[in-house]
């Protein structure tokens, strides 16, 4: 389990698995929460380079991989999403990996037994290249009895 001293600014966590994105998932997501041409149907497929997905959806693959870390993290709750971008589109049969990168790490002025961890959380395809990037905060427990008298 991973505490809050566990994290330190340029302390890298990777997935441990890619996830395959569909066309099947990018249709399914884009005409549920984005449903604009490039997402959705025949006329966005017989595009070049066919159908894209979505922020959202790259969202979720974010939140997908984390679990997919070395080991669970003590977190108590998120606290919010920075500087999302867009690097590069993500197309069916992308084989995608997270890099989280841990920018702050530091102590709850409310909570005594929490600390924040802010992390850039990258999204890698299979080529290497950028597609997707978020910074996110959460609220992550110190390990008890432990990590504020040291």
């Amino acid at each position: 389990m991973y505490y809050l001293k566990d994290y330190w600014p340029g302390k890298i966590h990777a997935s441990r698995v890619s996830y395959r994105v569909t066309e099947e998932e990018i249709n399914e997501v884009g005409r549920r929460w984005d449903p604009r041409p490039s997402r959705t149907g025949p006329a966005a497929a017989a595009e070049p380079g066919g159908v894209i997905a979505c922020p959202a959806h790259l969202i979720c693959i974010v939140s997908w991989l984390a679990h997919h870390v070395d080991e669970d993290v003590a977190t108590v709750g998120g606290l919010g999403w920075n500087n999302i971008k867009m690097h590069a589109p993500v197309r069916p049969g992308d084989d995608i990996s997270l890099k989280a990168v841990c920018l702050e790490s530091r102590f709850s002025k409310s909570r005594t037994d929490c600390g924040v961890v802010t992390c850039r959380n990258d999204l890698y395809n299979q080529n290497g290249d950028l597609v997707f990037s978020a910074e996110v905060s959460l609220l992550v427990k110190v390990r008890p009895e432990v990590e504020r008298s040291s």
